[in-house]
């Protein structure tokens, strides 16, 4: 999609209103569990500091508090982009208003402030016109670097675009669209989608959507509990969406008629708790004893997946394998991040998206683990479920 970019851009002597994605992951402490969407962003943020007497001011959201809510603060993010940008990054503690706007008018030249969390006003996910104006008083030019936010008609990034003249796309909102292109590009042969996660209801548009572009469809995760249902298998306590069965059956029929694979687990880690130092079974997964829950794949599945994942040419990845949260219930998930990692060093091209999948798997892949590495889960599925980019769009307007 073409879209303005700031590579050309003369950011010079202007306030720059960047909207980025600091929605981190947080513990129950909400200590910040990774750091990846903070480095990803430094390229564009770099690049507008590059001209002189340029200055930034950020704005993003954090978690979906309900009004103003300390544990979701941003003020400890600025202090995380402080420890890994090395620049000084101040923070105010409003993003509109009368404290907001000054605050943007008297940050010197290289200057960087992050605003407060967006989401503690409700105006901004109803793209309330009033909300978006009064951010865009904050800046003399407009970027977009926040692709984890561009399927959400919200203030920040669609309603905001109409007070300006110049709006453009970071590098990493440009880098997430080519990359996640590509992947889904007919010109690949052998492709291979790896999908886990709970529920099928979740995932069927993704799954539809991945049938018609793919060759091979491998499940993981909760969801393959009503596949296995689905087709007379017994799934004990494991998690189950009967009112999904039709739409498996559907799916399944699909793929026998248009020839494409959907590849399951045949072995399965099970427990009667859902606890650490609990025991484990492994039950083959349509024969699992009632009193028994499914939380992750087994050794032959694992064995299953690695020989059609290594016969790929390119390989989407989205969502865990099993409960990961919980380690023995973990190998499954950090298996095939292992497995992703060896096929991209051998020149296969690998597309991994997923918020709290990345925080899992991130120590595993690394910089170089994957070919790409999106920051947006819910994005990257609205973008191959063929779902409006409301935030892209509003930039080509």
């Amino acid at each position: 999609m073409l879209i303005p970019s700031i590579r050309d851009y003369d950011f010079s002597q202007k306030r720059v209103l960047v909207r980025v994605d600091f929605n981190l992951p947080l513990d129950s402490k909400g200590e910040i569990l990774d750091s990846t969407r903070l480095i990803r962003s430094l390229p564009t943020l770099d690049r507008i500091l590059e001209d002189e007497g340029s200055r930034i001011l950020l704005i993003s959201h954090l978690g979906r508090p309900k009004g103003i809510d300390p544990k979701y603060s941003l003020e400890g993010v600025a202090r995380r982009l402080e420890e890994i940008w090395k620049r000084r990054v101040s923070f105010c503690s409003s993003c509109i208003g009368t404290e907001a706007h000054q605050r943007s008018l008297d940050l010197p030249a290289k200057g960087v402030l992050l605003m407060e969390n967006l989401r503690f006003h409700e105006d901004e996910t109803k793209n309330e016109s009033g909300f978006a104006k009064e951010l865009a008083r904050l800046g003399d030019v407009f970027v977009d670097d926040a692709f984890g936010n561009a399927h959400r008609k919200h203030a920040s990034n669609v309603g905001i675009t109409k007070f300006f003249q110049d709006n453009l796309a970071g590098y990493l909102l440009e880098e997430e669209m080519k990359a996640i292109g590509h992947a889904l590009k007919n010109s690949h042969a052998k492709k291979l989608a790896l999908v886990g996660g709970a529920k099928v209801s979740d995932k069927i548009l993704l799954l539809q959507r991945l049938l018609d572009r793919v060759d091979t469809l491998v499940l993981g995760g909760g969801m393959v509990y009503t596949f296995s249902y689905a087709t007379g298998g017994r799934v004990g306590s494991s998690l189950l969406e009967r009112e999904s069965v039709g739409l498996v059956r559907d799916l399944l029929s699909h793929a026998q008629k248009t020839g494409k694979e959907i590849i399951l687990p045949v072995d399965i880690v099970t427990a009667r708790e859902i606890r650490e130092n609990t025991d484990t079974f492994l039950r083959p997964l349509y024969d699992i004893p009632d009193g028994e829950y499914g939380l992750d794949i087994g050794e032959k599945s694992l064995s299953r997946f690695a020989d059609h994942i290594r016969q790929a040419r390119a390989v989407i990845w989205n969502g865990p394998m099993g409960m990961f949260e919980i380690s023995p219930f973990s190998r499954g998930t950090r298996y095939m991040a292992e497995l992703i990692k060896e096929i991209t060093r051998r020149g296969r091209y690998s597309l991994v998206g997923g918020g709290d999948l990345i925080a899992a798997i991130g120590s595993i892949l690394g910089k170089a683990g994957a070919t790409h590495i999106s920051t947006g889960g819910g994005a990257m599925l609205a973008f191959i479920e063929g779902k409006p980019m409301y935030g892209v769009e509003a930039l080509r307007s």
